[in-house]
């Protein structure tokens, strides 16, 4: 990354209440490396400056740190470039990652970043989100960035969340949304629910808690 990249990465994670060391710094700063060198042979994203990078995917990501907080497991279905699974795994402690993908070039990328980042754990599937849950997995936590619309994803994703566990919708224009909106039925699957300003412009977190047995 130049030196405004990081800037922004350093004072926009900040503003999100992390205070990134040494070792997450180059962790990030590899991961965007990495992302636009294979950007150039394979669609990852159609940003390219790297301060952009960090503004639009990095620190969007990074949104999500405070929901995943005491949470051991997170899937992250429809990972792409890793967004925003990657990012968490390279930050959050002991938090273990599994990224599904099932474009298998975007697959190949994210199993590069897992490799060359030393991310010890993160699994890559490289598959459907149907065969996940036919494979009878759940997780502690659950996340999609991009794949579905939120309301779709609070429908399709509790398939994936362990009892007691947690599904996280990424929306925008969070003042706009509630969960009774975006998942009616949610009361009868989770025992809470909550919006989460994610502190950046535009992005909220709709959380479902507790799922229910």
């Amino acid at each position: 990354m130049d030196a405004a990249a990081l800037a922004a990465l350093t004072q926009g994670s900040a503003r999100l209440g992390i205070e990134l060391n040494s070792v997450q710094l180059e962790r990030l700063d590899r991961y965007v490396a990495l992302l636009l060198r294979w950007n150039a042979r394979i669609k990852l994203t159609s940003v390219t400056r790297p301060v952009e990078v960090v503004d639009k995917h990095l620190l969007d990501s990074l949104s999500v740190a405070a929901a995943v907080s005491g949470v051991r497991d997170l899937v992250d279905i429809g990972s792409g470039a890793g967004l925003p699974g990657l990012i968490l795994a390279a930050v959050v402690p002991g938090l273990a990652v599994t990224v599904v993908e099932s474009i298998h070039k975007k697959a190949a990328f994210l199993e590069a970043v897992r490799r060359e980042l030393a991310l010890e754990q993160v699994e890559v599937v490289a598959g459907r989100m149907e065969e996940v849950v036919a494979a009878g997995r759940r997780f502690s936590a659950a996340v999609s960035r991009a794949t579905f619309a939120p309301e779709e994803w609070l429908a399709r994703g509790e398939a994936l969340v362990a009892p007691g566990g947690r599904l996280i919708a990424m929306v925008v224009d969070g003042a706009t949304q509630t969960p009774d909106a975006l998942s009616p039925r949610w009361r009868e699957g989770f025992a809470t629910a909550r919006v989460e300003d994610g502190r950046l412009s535009g992005r909220a977190l709709v959380v479902l808690d507790g799922r229910l047995a």
